[in-house]
């Protein structure tokens, strides 16, 4: 890879299965599986991630109509919800694509009902219940129960669904989840009094499925897909997560400074003695937090070498002293296994204090991703347009 990559993030398509069929197994049997590949797939690559799982999947989830649109473009045909809010005024576009979005008030409900009318075209959506998180949804309240009456008897218009997300359930303590497990039960019980199939209803996050919470009939896939823990308080002794993504670069150039050498930007590090530094392709514009600078550390032939002054946009630089048979154009792990040393997506956020979904979520998509399965490469994918075919 480093002969033609400045820097790439490999992604582990077995992992990606096992992982998936890990917490499918600690799901209520019958159950559906919503897989959420919004920002990318957790920066993954969502279509390649929805085309490998789509036939074990029941349904996707996205952010966006963008993200939704492009799955669908690129020949996803399951179902596709987009969990955010879309501006009304793409409704006919969802519409046409056959993406589900959300909805929780009466006017989006009123002009999604006659848009589907103006355009002859069935329409579905889920509805979003606020149990607790105070960012979208309908009110658990006789007022929320008043707006979910109004647009569940609009006539144009589909409930596929029923869905909430909880705000707490990766931390240690439970009140905050089991009240929003309250409010949600207190809609779901009202709402069945008038409409008997509400159809796929979810509050069940991944650190809820991990937990074993109880659930309703559909579950939401997300951090573990990847490999990695929702927090420090959510384990299963029945699962055990493979990392999914390994990001590598390339050693640009290897030299022998001085002591007292100045090291990167603002000569944040001075050498103490002759040191050898090498300077790798990749900086925080690819999504090497800065936080690393002067602290971190990667693997280059099965050794840890530790970062040297401040993370540049496309650059930072290693000591490689120790490393004797180190030379430009060998490849480094940023994070993920070398040989018998592992450095962890989870490590690389403690360390700089961000959430392991940050991490990987924030890898820049001018870094291609690099589909391995069985050992061998699968595909490159670039959203860089290159000159030649891969």
């Amino acid at each position: 890879m480093q002969d033609i990559l400045r820097t790439w993030a490999e992604i582990d398509m077995n992992a990606l299965v096992s992982n998936f069929n890990q917490i499918k197994s600690i799901m209520n049997s019958g159950n559906k599986t919503i897989v959420v590949v919004k920002a990318n797939a957790y920066g993954h690559g969502s279509i390649e991630v929805a085309k490998e799982l789509s036939k074990t999947a029941d349904i996707f989830a996205t952010a966006t109509l963008e993200e939704a649109t492009e799955l669908r473009i690129r020949g996803v045909e399951n179902e596709i919800i987009v969990l955010s809010p879309i501006p009304s005024g793409l409704y006919g576009d969802a519409i046409r694509h056959k993406v589900t979005p959300v909805l929780f008030n009466r006017e989006d409900a009123d002009i999604m009902d006659e848009v589907s009318s103006e355009i002859s075209l069935p329409a579905n959506y889920y509805l979003a219940i606020d149990s607790g998180m105070s960012r979208i949804g309908i009110s658990c309240d006789e007022k929320g129960l008043e707006t979910a009456d109004y647009i569940l008897s609009k006539k144009n218009i589909s409930c596929k669904g029923v869905l909430s997300h909880y705000a707490c359930a990766d931390s240690e303590s439970m009140g905050v989840t089991i009240k929003q497990r309250e409010n949600f039960d207190y809609m779901i019980r009202n709402l069945r009094k008038k409409y008997k199939d509400l159809g796929n209803i979810s509050i069940n996050n991944t650190a809820a499925i991990i937990k074993n919470l109880p659930t309703y009939n559909s579950d939401r896939i997300g951090i573990a897909l990847y490999g990695m823990y929702p927090s420090d308080y959510v384990r299963n002794e029945k699962i055990s997560l493979k990392p999914v993504m390994t990001l590598k670069t390339r050693i640009s150039m290897v030299k022998t400074v001085t002591a007292g050498c100045g090291i990167g930007y603002g000569h944040t590090y001075i050498t103490e003695k002759d040191t050898r530094v090498a300077t790798l392709s990749a900086g925080y514009a690819d999504g090497v937090p800065i936080e690393l600078s002067n602290k971190g550390r990667v693997i280059i032939h099965g050794k840890f070498a530790r970062i040297l002054g401040r993370i540049c946009m496309d650059q930072f630089m290693v000591d490689v002293t120790d490393i004797p048979e180190v030379k430009a154009g060998d490849s480094a792990v940023i994070f993920g296994t070398d040989g018998k040393l592992s450095i962890s997506a989870d490590e690389v956020a403690n360390e700089c204090d961000i959430l392991n979904y940050s991490l990987v979520c924030g890898i820049d998509s001018r870094v291609p991703r690099v589909y391995i399965k069985d050992g061998n490469i699968q595909k490159i994918f670039s959203y860089i347009s290159f000159p030649y075919e891969w």
